[in-house]
């Protein structure tokens, strides 16, 4: 089981990655002195048999210490956004640090540090939210 979430890595970063956003409006600066958990920097995913773009130059920063929220409609890219953090999917272009280990060479390092519940428990039908959070905050200690 070991060797399937571990996998291996990508040696070549597929594109130079964006410049976070600065000065908009529309984004609130990062908070001084509180070190960044996930750096996500023009994150892209196209699913090209589909000509479908999924998530489209994403960057964000979520802080150690606090809880962050991925919310959209249906199709926005919350999940392909979260596949390609823990590797399920290579993005097209961008990249994100987790930890400060990059997810396109350093998955390895990623998947060490980075678990996800996710919304429905394909294992157990019957857990409580409580119980859901309880079992998966085990699974990778």
């Amino acid at each position: 089981m070991r060797s399937y979430w571990l996998g291996r890595s990508v040696d070549e970063v597929k594109e130079p990655v964006a410049p976070p956003i600065q000065n908009s409006t529309f984004f609130e600066e990062d908070p001084k002195g509180i070190p960044a958990g996930v750096q996500v920097q023009g994150l892209t995913k196209v699913f090209s048999r589909l000509n479908k773009v999924a998530v489209n130059k994403l960057d964000l920063n979520t802080c150690n210490g606090q809880i962050t929220m991925l919310l959209g409609h249906n199709g926005a890219g919350k999940t392909t956004t979260m596949s390609m953090l823990t590797g399920l999917f290579p993005p097209t272009s961008g990249t994100a640090l987790v930890g400060g280990h990059d997810i396109v060479r350093e998955m390895d390092e990623v998947r060490r540090s980075l678990g996800l519940c996710p919304q429905h428990d394909i294992l157990f039908d019957d857990l409580t939210v409580a119980e859901h959070i309880t079992f998966f905050s085990k699974v990778r200690v």
